[in-house]
């Protein structure tokens, strides 16, 4: 596992999102925030998107625990 963030824009087709015991989907066009220090699973068909990961003690100051 990871301690970072990442921001994803979706560009390029569903996504299927698993994260504990929630399901859901992203479409094209959706901005999705992910915690990496959480187990998660994506299934995706072979698309274009942009993702910008930031470590977590970079947002220290700018959030509560």
């Amino acid at each position: 596992m990871l301690d970072h963030l990442v921001l994803r824009a979706n560009a390029g087709g569903p996504i299927r999102i698993e994260a504990g015991a929630w399901v859901g989907e992203a479409a094209t066009g959706d901005l999705m925030v992910f915690d990496l220090a959480q187990p998660l699973r994506m299934t995706m068909p072979p698309q274009a998107g942009i993702a910008v990961v930031v470590p977590r003690r970079l947002l220290a100051g700018a959030t509560e625990d």
